[in-house]
């Protein structure tokens, strides 16, 4: 599932992963967004994949994000390699997200910010 979010006035489609506890942005992608904002390195982070695969991280920032009328800066981590912005648990409450089970599938609810 992709979640559209504007991150420092860019459009930026997130994939939703209720697995993930962080924020996480391919450095290409934070890059294109945030040029010259430094990030800060060594976030003590030690992040795997699912499968168990080391995610080697470049380092952590604040970010501007927007989702509708809702607007705050949250931390997101910045990794190596290619991949696909992933929209982490950490950004769910900020975001007024709202995770509901129903019987054969996880569904991502999202109030009203209008």
């Amino acid at each position: 599932m992709l979640i559209k979010l504007e991150i420092n006035g860019r459009s930026i489609d997130f994939e939703c992963d209720t697995g993930a506890t962080v924020t996480l942005l391919p450095l290409n992608v934070y890059d294109s967004i945030a040029p010259r904002e430094p990030l800060c390195k060594n976030p003590g982070l030690n992040l795997k994949t699912w499968s168990g695969h080391s995610i080697p991280v470049v380092g952590q920032a604040l970010v501007h994000v927007t989702r509708g009328t809702l607007s705050k800066y949250l931390p997101v981590v910045v990794a190596e390699g290619p991949g696909v912005p992933l929209l982490g648990r950490d950004w769910f409450r900020a975001l007024d997200f709202a995770v509901v089970n129903v019987p054969t599938k996880t569904v991502l609810q999202t109030r009203n910010t209008s």
